[in-house]
């Protein structure tokens, strides 16, 4: 694995990261497109979480015990196949299809290539400069999906004019399923993974991993954490392009709109994605205080977003909002892989993952039921979710100090 290059782990990942990007503005309105209304939408969405937890965790212990690069290979397959067969359904059978496709995917995604990358960096400049490897991946995520936001309203305006398609949204996800199977093909070849990734005599299963969770306070709160970020990401990554519209009003270039302001998202992200990488950086001591302040800020700018009214208040509590969770972002990792050894780190991670798409989930349940019923709207929702984010909070309250007090 030490013949694995930068330049190609970073290619690898801001392409899949750009080839999901052109599709986030408009995944929700394609939805909607097909005839689901709001609450329709939920349970859509909640059935893919469905599937994204039914394989979350097997999917780690496949990578760990099986190898990531298999995983990952997988996961841009179904990415692939997904994304070409959701931008052609025009049947029930075919849409369920799609969705399964792209919820396999999700699963065998998370943890494969990070974990690979983390063990690869972790063999080469150890822990104590894990911050660097976990920002570096947030950056290169971030420019990705903030690239592919900003092209999408224009790859959706472009496909429709040059190609005959029967929906306004499809071109989207065509091009992204021909660029994840382009990402198929380079990580093929591109992708060196070391005999010590994958270590069964050290344990691997079900087993192992869960008696290793048993014995992690902090571990097991950074998981309750995940299940609250989870909520609050899914009601708002769901319902931002909804909540703009009814503020500002369908124009005639609103994919343009909705991308750009994907795209200013994204950005704030990446900033505090590299200013939380410095201070990070610069503690000798525990994370812990930095991931338990800008959680609290985090549910402060969700209900700043849920009580924006106009359309330029709406773009900068959004942007605020991104901006924070890229500043919690970094604290969260370097935690989560300082306390996970080499050979159960993508089983862990899946965990991390199932612990985020069960919040996810358990908001789409949330959703569906809250807002079927008059008078409820998107912004109550969200100051729902930020007391969530700010609950999940309570075991830092009570042994936050003995947690500073570690490695961590």
């Amino acid at each position: 694995m030490k013949r694995m290059h930068i330049f190609q782990v970073g290619t690898i990942f801001t392409l899949s990261s750009f080839a999901l990007g052109i599709t986030i503005p408009v995944l929700s309105l394609l939805v909607l497109d097909r005839g689901f209304d709001l609450s329709g939408l939920a349970v859509v969405m909640g059935a893919y979480g469905i599937a994204v937890v039914v394989m979350e965790i097997p999917s780690g212990i496949i990578g760990d015990t099986y190898g990531r690069k298999a995983c990952f290979l997988l996961a841009k397959g179904c990415t692939a196949l997904g994304s070409v067969l959701l931008a052609i359904a025009r049947n029930d059978v075919i849409f369920v299809i799609a969705i399964v496709s792209l919820a396999l995917a999700r699963a065998f995604i998370s943890g494969s290539f990070e974990a690979l990358v983390i063990d690869w960096h972790n063999e080469r400049f150890g822990q104590l400069a894990l911050h660097r490897i976990t920002t570096l991946i947030s950056i290169w995520d971030t420019v990705g999906l903030s690239a592919g936001a900003l092209v999408a309203g224009f790859v959706t305006i472009g496909s429709n004019r040059l190609l005959a398609l029967d929906g306004p949204y499809d071109g989207n996800f065509l091009l992204s399923g021909m660029l994840n199977a382009l990402l198929f093909l380079l990580s093929w070849f591109w992708i060196e993974e070391s005999k010590k990734g994958t270590r069964r005599t050290e344990g691997t299963g079900f087993a192992p991993v869960f008696r290793f969770l048993r014995h992690q306070g902090l571990l097991a709160a950074l998981m309750l954490s995940a299940i609250a970020t989870g909520f609050i990401l899914s009601s708002i990554e769901k319902y931002w392009q909804p909540r703009l519209l009814a503020i500002g009003g369908k124009q005639e270039h609103t994919t343009v709109l909705l991308g750009l302001l994907a795209f200013v998202g994204f950005i704030s992200a990446l900033g505090g994605t590299i200013l939380s990488g410095h201070l990070t950086g610069t503690r000798k001591s525990s994370v812990v205080p930095l991931f338990i302040l800008w959680r609290i800020v985090l549910s402060g700018a969700a209900i700043a977003l849920a009580l924006s009214t106009g359309g330029m208040g709406y773009g900068v509590s959004y942007g605020l909002f991104y901006l924070v969770l890229g500043l919690a972002g970094i604290p969260e990792q370097v935690m989560l892989n300082r306390l996970i050894p080499n050979h159960l780190r993508a089983s862990v991670l899946s965990v991390s993952s199932f612990c985020l798409q069960a919040g996810g989930l358990a908001s789409s349940a949330f959703a569906a039921w809250f807002l079927a019923s008059e008078g409820r709207g998107i912004g109550e929702l969200w100051i729902i979710s930020s007391v969530v984010i700010a609950s999940a909070l309570i075991p830092f309250a009570f042994r936050g100090k003995r947690w500073s007090g570690r490695s961590a």
